[in-house]
Formats: C-alpha cells, structure tokens, sequence
C-alpha cells in the first residue's frame, strides 16, 4: 500500500477523532442544558455542535473520497487502531442523541398527557385511516411563571 496515501488517511481518521470527542463533549453539556432548561447555552452549545459536525462531514468526505473502493486500507495495522477509535466515538454519539431523543420524547408526551388534564380539548373525534382515535397533541407550551 502507498505510505503516502496511509500517512494521509491517519490524518484526516486524527482530525476526526479529535473531533467527535468534542462532539462528545458537547452533546453531554447539550443533555444537561436540556434537563436543567438552560436555554441560552443550549442555543450556543447547539451552534458548537452544527460547526463540528459540519466539519466532520468535510473531514468524512475527504476520507470518503481519499479510500475510494480500497477499504482494505482500513485493516493496515498502521490505520486500523484508529479506525476502529473513531467508530467507537461515532456509535457513542449515535447512543448519546438516542438518549436525549427519548428523554424530549418522554418529556413532551408528560407535558401532553398533563395539559389534556388541565386543559382538555373538546374538539370533534378524528380517527385515523386504520380506524384509531387520534388524540392532537400539543406542539409547544409557553408559561409565563416558574411553578
């Protein structure tokens, strides 16, 4: 394999390590933000996590394009320590935003389920096309005071 070519696929597989661990970092400060409702930083931590993970896509594309159809690269002892670094920080990523998905999901579905008992809706029943009740649900909720 060309030496070049190997030194220059580390490089890129670096940056995006380096990268997906401060994605790592921000996703978590993004969970915390959310569960503690601070909003403001979580405006800014979510700004941080749209420039890495721009970036990383740019890195992706490089190393994408760099391999071509010459995936056996990735099994030289030089590149695949790496590799498989790097995979593993991509599924921890996956799992962390799996994570926080349900916890808005399990959040939003309390919300609903406490705002139809405060408040129900007397509207006419909507069924769906398999013949269900469909229930409409609240798509955002503003309070003007901390209870």
């Amino acid at each position: 394999m060309d030496e070049k070519k190997i030194e220059e696929l580390r490089r890129v597989l670096s940056a995006q390590n380096e990268l997906l661990g401060c994605m790592l970092e921000e996703q978590a400060k993004i969970h915390n933000e959310v569960r503690n409702r601070n909003w403001a930083d979580l405006q800014k931590s979510i700004s941080d996590m749209n420039a890495f993970s721009d970036a990383f896509v740019q890195l992706d594309e490089r190393r994408v394009s760099m391999v071509g159809q010459e995936r056996s690269i990735y099994f030289s002892p030089e590149v695949q320590d790496l590799f498989v670094e790097v995979r593993t920080k991509l599924s921890k990523s996956k799992i962390e935003n799996e994570a926080l998905s349900r916890y808005v999901d399990a959040t939003r579905s309390f919300i609903n389920g406490v705002m139809e008992e405060c408040v129900p809706r007397d509207r006419n029943t909507l069924y769906g096309s398999n013949g269900k009740i469909i229930r409409p649900k609240a798509d955002s909720v503003f309070l003007d005071a901390v209870f």
